[in-house]
């Protein structure tokens, strides 16, 4: 929940499911990759519920449409937005306004519940800053 995933132009893609597995995707951003998302086959089981994806081919599934059936399912999703992120990561404009959030306490209760998709807010927000490196306001790596 709450995730920025920036991949590479030349790298592959994003997220890749593979059989038999089950997961869950709530408020997020994943942008930059090849393919966003590349689900192995129709028993492989993904939910998504507030994520954006902006990679030059959204879905890259092995032999099916598991990936878009089920990125399509979700509430809320958008496989064509276009990033604003600044410093590489943090939301700008389109990830602010973009979409509601998904509840995260229907998930689990695990998660604390934001007003925003991906990892970081906004400029002022800086939880990362202090265990990260090679990001604006961590440590060099």
């Amino acid at each position: 929940a709450n995730f920025t995933f920036v991949g590479r132009p030349n790298g592959g893609d994003a997220i890749i499911l593979n059989t038999g597995t089950n997961a869950v995707y709530a408020n997020g951003v994943v942008t930059g990759s090849i393919g966003c998302l590349d689900m192995d086959d129709a028993t492989t089981r993904g939910a998504f519920n507030s994520v954006l994806f902006a990679c030059l081919t959204a879905f890259r599934d092995d032999a099916d449409a598991a990936g878009a059936n089920a990125f399509n399912a979700g509430a809320n999703n958008n496989a064509n937005y276009t990033p604003t992120l600044t410093n590489t990561f943090i939301n700008g404009a389109n990830e602010t306004a973009a979409t509601p959030v998904a509840n995260l306490a229907a998930i689990s209760a695990f998660f604390t519940q934001v007003p925003y998709v991906g990892a970081v807010r906004n400029a002022a927000d800086t939880w990362y800053a202090g265990w990260t490196c090679g990001l604006p306001g961590g440590t060099a790596c």
